[in-house]
């Protein structure tokens, strides 16, 4: 599972977040399994997206370890993204529902990190 932690925070630094996508059925999956959870068919491939929307947002007050006591206030996003599956992640405290989001490059301590989607 290390390797799939380390693989994952990868794409993170790179901008984007990784799932698996089943060629047979279509399903997206955001758990690294070896066979899709819709079908069971074997190997599902891997996708990567960086741009989203968010579904849903809160703005935490309370932190709940001593380690996040310093991150206060920090907001978590429900994120439907554009080309997969919804997901949970950090994200801007700024932001409401139905706006449009992008990965930020290197996230925010490691983790996936959702920020306004710039329009150029």
């Amino acid at each position: 599972m290390k390797d799939i932690f380390d693989q994952l925070a990868a794409t993170y630094a790179k901008g984007f977040i990784r799932y698996q996508r089943c060629a047979a059925c279509g399903h997206r999956q955001t758990f690294a399994r070896p066979f899709c959870v819709a079908c069971h068919t074997l190997g599902p491939e891997w996708r990567d997206a960086d741009l989203g929307t968010v579904v849903a947002c809160t703005v935490m007050h309370r932190a709940p370890t001593a380690e996040w006591k310093a991150r206060l206030p920090y907001a978590i996003a429900l994120v439907d993204l554009s080309d997969g599956p919804r997901v949970m992640a950090l994200a801007d405290p700024a932001l409401t529902t139905g706006d449009r989001v992008a990965l930020k490059p290197g996230g925010v301590h490691n983790l996936a990190y959702f920020e306004p989607m710039v329009t150029k």
